[in-house]
This record gives structure tokens, C-alpha cells and sequence, in this order.
């Protein structure tokens, strides 16, 4: 007898189903001698990279749990589509005895799933705020996993040749410390591995480590802003001007300046209010904060400038803003568009005019 679910029928569990149809199968009256032999289909909508990673799953009434055939390997599948007159995608075969798991003994309406086994990492937490250099980073991660969560590996990928493998602090969570030995802008890789090998990730974006004694940045000048870099205007091109100052002052925590960007032909001027942190390492500067687009509203900020004058700077002075709305998250302004914040600077942002100039502590 069975009987299907489109929805969780074992109430709330760790492992998030968001999809699928649930299978619930019941054999009555079997003992240890008795052998069934079950065919699981799945849709023909489970196509490519999906079907490779489906698995088929049972709830063991604490966890969800890979199914294992007769002799303990795992279920058979069959991609091919449409077996048994079905309009399927393939199917999982399954030899359910006193070998497999469940055993078919315990199949007393079992509740069965086919989804993607591989951990889910429910949220990485990190420091919102800038790290002043040499301060202890903190990053925790929860997650859920096929099994047992604490027979997870847990990887802290830091953005600067040091990676962390941690065990979990408790189940379902880990943590790892880090100590960064330059200033830097540094997306972080999280890497949850599960005991069957299968492995998610996420990203921190950003741990932001400033140094208040490590000098400032001042620019003036010109781009040659590219079509598409107006969000309001997409078609404006051409000439772009800024002129912008940022540093620490004396036992600051916040940095202090001033940054004004126009672009006529988007009818676009942006004059900044207040900063939220600086970094500068080598020939790169980066700083964020807050402004207002022709004198109206409060929008976020990041101007990336590169001193082409010093070491590793490349001989050419490179300037980036990008200006977004942080209601609605869309970006009004980026004239170098479809990048990482941490992405070297194109050609796209070489000053046609003027320089920066990153001034030693």
C-alpha cells in the first residue's frame, strides 16, 4: 500500500524538503526471510545536473537517511526515461530485506523522498563592521546534512592562502577563528563536506580589515563612463567626473572625506554624506558609505581607486564607484558592471584625465 504527499507528512525536520513528492510505504505482516522489491520514479522534469545529484531518502523518525539496497550498497538508479510505460524521468530500485535499510521489517509506512542529498548551509555570520588590523575574526556557520551533522567537515576558505577545517562546535554549527596579516577587503568560502563526500558552499562577503595608521587616498579627474553603467539612463556615455579625499584621522575609528561624482549625460550627481570604513593595500583603495544622488536620499557607496604610480599599480590610475538604492538593492550606478567588489579594475575605469594618489602613513 501507498500513499503519496506533496507536502512534509513527518512534520518538521532539520533537513529542508522545499520540493518533491513524498512516498509513504507500508508492507504488513513481514518477516526477516522476506524480500520486496520496490521501484521509486521520479518526474521527467528532473533532467541534467539535477538528476545527477537526486538520492532517495527515508526518515528514520529522527533524521532523513540514504536508502541502501539489499548487501548495504546504495539504490540502483536508472536514468532512463519513461521505464515501465511511465511517463517518468528514471527510477531508484530498491531490494528491501534484512540487509537493506530500512530493513523490509521496518517498512511499517516509512515515508520516502527524492531530492538532492548534498548539506544545506541555512546562514554564515560574520563581523558587519570593518576589523581593525590584527583583530581575531569570527565566523560561524549553520548547516544541515543527510545523517549525522557532526560527522561533517566544516572549511573556512579565508582569501588569503589560509584555510581553516574545523569539527562542528555542536550539531548543525562551527566556528573558526582567523587573524588576517595584511588590510584587505576578503570575501570568505565556507565548505560544509557530509560523511557521504557530498559538499556545499557559501560565501561571507566581506570581512574588512583597516588599518587607522595606514595612510590616505585623494583622487580628481575624469572617466570615460561606459553605455550601461546608468541604471536610470543606460544609454548615456561619455565624460564622468570626481574628485574625492579619504582617511583616518588621529584615533578614528570611522573614516572622514569628501567624495562628489557627476555625470551629465545621466543627469547624475552624487556628493557623499559619511563613510563607513577605508582600506588600503598597496596601489588598491576601497572605502564605502553613504550619499545622495542631486541632493535627494541617503544611497550606499563603493569607490575603488587605483594609484597606477606605485608598485603593482600597473602605470595607470583606475577609478570605480558603484551607487545603489539599499531599499530595493539595485544598483543605479556602476561603471564597471557584472563584477565582484573585489574584481581587479578594467580598462573601462582608467582616467582620461587626472590622477590618484594613495599618500604613505
Amino acid at each position: 500500500t501507498t500513499a503519496n504527499y506533496t507536502t512534509n507528512p513527518v512534520g518538521e525536520a532539520s533537513f529542508t524538503m522545499s520540493e518533491g513528492e513524498f512516498i509513504d510505504l507500508q508492507i504488513v505482516g513481514a518477516d526477516n526471510d522476506d524480500v520486496a522489491e520496490v521501484h521509486f520514479y521520479y518526474p521527467s522534469t528532473v533532467t541534467g545536473a539535477e538528476e545527477e545529484t537526486l538520492d532517495l531518502l527515508y526518515f528514520d523518525g529522527a533524521n532523513w537517511v540514504s536508502v541502501l539496497t539489499t548487501g548495504g550498497g546504495p539504490a540502483e538508479k536508472d536514468t532512463t526515461d519513461n521505464l515501465d510505460s511511465t511517463v517518468s524521468g528514471g527510477r531508484f530500485d530498491v531490494v528491501f530485506d534484512s540487509s537493506s535499510r530500512p530493513m523490509v521489517t521496518e517498512l511499517d509506512g516509512t515515508v520516502f523522498v527524492m531530492v538532492d542529498s548534498a548539506p544545506q548551509i541555512r546562514e554564515v555570520v560574520g563581523p558587519v563592521e570593518p576589523i581593525p588590523l590584527g583583530t581575531t575574526v569570527t565566523l560561524a556557520v549553520s548547516y544541515a546534512t543527510i545523517g549525522v551533522p557532526t560527522a561533517a567537515r566544516i572549511q573556512f576558505i579565508w582569501e588569503d592562502g589560509i584555510v581553516s577545517e574545523v569539527a562542528p562546535s555542536t550539531e548543525g554549527c562551527a566556528l573558526a577563528t582567523h587573524v588576517y596579516a595584511a588590510t584587505g577587503v576578503y570575501p570568505v568560502t565556507v565548505l560544509v563536506l557530509d560523511e557521504n563526500g557530498d559538499t556545499a558552499q557559501d560565501r561571507f562577503e566581506y570581512v574588512v580589515v583597516y588599518d587607522p595608521a595606514g595612510g590616505f587616498v585623494t583622487g580628481g579627474g575624469w572617466i570615460y563612463s561606459p553605455i550601461g553603467a546608468s541604471l536610470v539612463e543606460p544609454s548615456a556615455q561619455g565624460k564622468a567626473s570626481f574628485g574625492f579625499v579619504a582617511r583616518y584621522k588621529k584615533g578614528a575609528t570611522v573614516p572622514d572625506g569628501n567624495t562628489e561624482f557627476q555625470f551629465k549625460s545621466a543627469a547624475l550627481h552624487f556628493k557623499s554624506t559619511s563613510y563607513q570604513w577605508l582600506v588600503i593595500s598597496g596601489a588598491r583603495a576601497q572605502y564605502k558609505g553613504w550619499g545622495a544622488i542631486n541632493g535627494e536620499g541617503d544611497y550606499g557607496f563603493l569607490l575603488t581607486a587605483i594609484d597606477g604610480q606605485i608598485p603593482g599599480g600597473g602605470g595607470t590610475d583606475r577609478f570605480r564607484i558603484k551607487i545603489w538604492d539599499p531599499v530595493t538593492s539595485l544598483i543605479l550606478y556602476d561603471n564597471q558592471r557584472e563584477t565582484d567588489d573585489t574584481a581587479a579594475l578594467s580598462t573601462s575605469t582608467v582616467l582620461q584625465g587626472g590622477s590618484i594618489v594613495i599618500h604613505k602613513p
